[in-house]
C-alpha cells in the first residue's frame, strides 16, 4: 500500500488531531488530515460558516497535496458532508479519488430533526453532550467552552446549510458507515444514490462518534478501501 495517500477531513469542533485512535492503526499509508480555518495548525486564521467556501479551502488544500493516483478521502459527520462536495469538484478538475469513505453522516437531503447551530448556549452545549466526542469534564469548563463554542456553533451552521442533494453523483466509490443508534443510521444507503460506482455500508453498534469504540473495524474498512482502489489504479 506504499504511495497511497488517505486524506481525512474532521467533524464539526474537530481538527488535525482527530481521528488518532484510528489513524495509529494505519501502517504505510501517508495520511494527510486537513483542517478548516480556526482550529489546530490554522489557529490564527478566521473561522469559516459558508460551506462552499469551506469546501473551496478544503478542495485547494486536498489539491495542492495529491501525489499519487488512488488516493481516498475520508470525513466523519461534517466531515463526510465536506469530502463528499471535495470529491465532487476534485472530479470536475480530472483528480479523481479512488474511494469516499463517509461516517456519522446519511448523506445529502437527510437533515437532523434539530437545528443546532441556533440553539442558546445551554442548550447548544446539552445537544452536543447528548451527541458525545467531548469528555463530559470538558464541557464542564468554563475556559474550554469560552474557546470551542465559537468553532462548533461555526461548523454547524456550515453542516446545517449545505445542499449536497443538488450535487450529481459522483463517479467514485464510497463506503458509508453509522452507528446503529444514530438518528438517521435507517437512512445510510441514501448515499447510495450519490454514486455511479460500487457503494457499500456498514452499520456498528454505538452513537454518533462509534468510530472512537471501533477504531480497529475502521481501519479495516480504510484499509479495504485502499486496496481496491489500489487494484484499480493499477
Amino acid at each position: 500500500m506504499s504511495g497511497t495517500q488517505l486524506f481525512v477531513i474532521h467533524f464539526a469542533g474537530g481538527s488535525s488531531y482527530s481521528f488518532k485512535p484510528i489513524l495509529s492503526l494505519l501502517e504505510d499509508i501517508d495520511i494527510i488530515p486537513v483542517e478548516l480555518p480556526g482550529r489546530g495548525k490554522r489557529m490564527a486564521e478566521p473561522l469559516l460558516v459558508d460551506f462552499e467556501a469551506a469546501a473551496l479551502d478544503l478542495f485547494n488544500k486536498v489539491l495542492d497535496s495529491v501525489e499519487y493516483p488512488g488516493f481516498l478521502l475520508y470525513g466523519h459527520s461534517m466531515g463526510a458532508s465536506l469530502a463528499f462536495k471535495v470529491c465532487s469538484m476534485l472530479e470536475e478538475v480530472g483528480e479523481s479519488p479512488g474511494h469516499l469513505i463517509v461516517s456519522g453522516n446519511a448523506g445529502p437531503g437527510v437533515k437532523a430533526r434539530q437545528t443546532k447551530s441556533l440553539l442558546a448556549d445551554k442548550d447548544f452545549i446539552e445537544a452536543i453532550r447528548k451527541m458525545g466526542g467531548i469528555p463530559a469534564e470538558l464541557l464542564d469548563n468554563r475556559d474550554f467552552l469560552h474557546f470551542i463554542l465559537p468553532i462548533l456553533r461555526a461548523d454547524f451552521h456550515l453542516s446545517e446549510n449545505c445542499q449536497l442533494n443538488r450535487i450529481p453523483p459522483v463517479n467514485t466509490p464510497i463506503w458509508a458507515i453509522m452507528g446503529d443508534e444514530e438518528e438517521n443510521a435507517g437512512n445510510i444507503t441514501n448515499w447510495k444514490a450519490f454514486t455511479r460506482a460500487e457503494f457499500k455500508d456498514s452499520i456498528l453498534p454505538g452513537g454518533h462518534f462509534f468510530i472512537d469504540q471501533h477504531p480497529e473495524k475502521m481501519a479495516e474498512i480504510i484499509t479495504d478501501c485502499i486496496k481496491s482502489s489500489s487494484s484499480i489504479s493499477k
